[in-house]
């Protein structure tokens, strides 16, 4: 998976951000808040381990790569909430751990999907509330991995789901 090479030139750019605790109160709930990191990790995981179990191991290993990516945006937005002056805690809301609902492989590639598409739109949404320029610059590079994270997705749901419909 293409990736990573944006967020290793975003751990100088945190060095060069200075405290400032309204910019840390907007960027908290991209951490741990409702449409988190942190709880996007984990639900990549989980849907990594259901496919491990269905038997479709590219869409395994698509989930896995991608719960990894993720993880390392966790640890990009501790640092720079340290940075800001906010120690974060490591708590996710429930909505991440409810996976009874899984009804299909078809529902984790839209669920993944979907919550791209949030994750983008969340970051989006601070950007435009921030006036830090070093904060919006490194959320900017975690949404351009983020619009990568929803292309993939997007190309595996198609791969999976479309392409193979009988004409």
């Amino acid at each position: 998976m293409k990736q990573g090479m944006a967020l290793e030139i975003l751990w100088t750019e945190i060095d060069e951000v200075a405290l400032d605790k309204k910019s840390a109160c907007l960027v908290l709930p991209l951490f741990n808040g409702v449409h988190g990191k942190l709880g996007l990790f984990l639900e990549h995981t989980i849907s990594a381990f259901y496919y491990e179990r269905q038997g479709q191991k590219l869409n395994a290993k698509i989930f896995l790569c991608l719960a990894l990516s993720e993880l390392e945006h966790v640890k990009i937005l501790r640092k720079l909430l340290i940075k800001l002056g906010i120690e974060p805690i490591d708590s996710i809301s429930e909505n991440y751990l409810n996976k009874s609902q899984i009804k299909s492989t078809k529902y984790l590639l839209l669920d993944g999907i979907v919550k791209e598409k949030t994750a983008i739109s969340e970051i989006e949404k601070i950007n435009l509330r921030l006036k830090n320029e070093k904060v919006k610059k490194v959320l900017k590079k975690i949404k351009d991995e983020e619009i990568l994270h929803l292309e993939i997705l997007k190309e595996q749901f198609n791969s999976n789901f479309l392409l193979h419909k009988k004409v």
